[in-house]
């Protein structure tokens, strides 16, 4: 996943994507260096999001279904990966297949709000 998809994807859940200024470490003890979007201290700043993880795939989880968006991605995602004609049980297995894999899924998202054109924030 690139920077830009992972930046997407944390604006989306709502979070800061942490740039700070260029070069600035080699001038600037990490104690001055504040985040140039929240101006948050760099010291005191968790790195950006992976978008590997089960906390990220929950947090991108609990916002679809926030902005009413969960039902619109299962549809996507099915369309996109799942099959026409699937039974009942292969359908539960889609449904696990879908959030099994955290990395997976958050690539999914990703997916789907480019084709939306979303994860702006704004959503």
């Amino acid at each position: 996943m690139t920077d830009e998809s992972r930046k997407r994807l944390t604006l989306f859940i709502g979070e800061c994507w942490h740039e700070f200024p260029h070069g600035a470490e080699i001038t600037l003890d990490p104690w001055y260096i504040y985040c140039l979007h929240c101006g948050c201290q760099k010291s005191n700043t968790k790195p950006n999001r992976t978008f590997t993880t089960n906390d990220d795939a929950h947090a991108l989880v609990l916002k679809l279904e926030e902005k009413g968006m969960w039902r619109g991605f299962w549809d996507y995602a099915m369309y996109t990966w799942g099959e026409n004609d699937m039974t009942p049980i292969a359908y539960c297995l889609f449904t696990y297949w879908l959030i099994s894999n955290p990395a997976r899924f958050c690539e999914m998202v990703n997916e789907f709000l480019e084709q939306k054109g979303g994860g702006d924030g704004e959503g």
